[in-house]
């Protein structure tokens, strides 16, 4: 008789396979991305710290050469809003070096606004 009930029949899968495997793989590529945000964060501490070193032994007597490399080196350590005031009243003072043929010497003022910078970037 066609109304009869058929037997449950047992159909294979392997979503649970999948499921695992996505689920595996997905932690792996979590922990990974977490791993190069952490060496990415340590590299920039390093950084920092070695612009910082660089900027404190700059040599000073060529005063073009000094406020273009102050310039590039202080962008790229400032993290706060006060790191980036400081370092904006010192790039005023450094616009007087930078583009021109022949300058003179840093002026005490320059000096200390770089010497003011360094300390908070230190304090910091």
């Amino acid at each position: 008789m066609p109304h009869d009930i058929e037997p449950v029949v047992e159909i294979e899968t392997i979503s649970l396979y999948l499921f695992s495997s996505l689920l595996f793989l997905g932690t792996l590529l979590l922990l990974f991305l977490i791993w190069l945000l952490f060496k990415k964060f340590k590299k920039r501490e390093n950084l920092r710290e070695i612009y910082l070193k660089e900027l404190q032994n700059l040599n000073l007597e060529n005063s073009k050469k000094s406020a273009y490399r102050i310039s590039e080196l202080g962008r790229e350590i400032i993290e706060s809003d006060r790191e980036l005031r400081v370092f904006e009243d010192l790039e005023t003072l450094l616009e007087n070096f930078k583009y021109r043929k022949e300058v003179e010497p840093f002026s005490d003022e320059v000096l200390q606004k770089l010497q003011i910078f360094l300390e908070v970037v230190e304090s910091d």
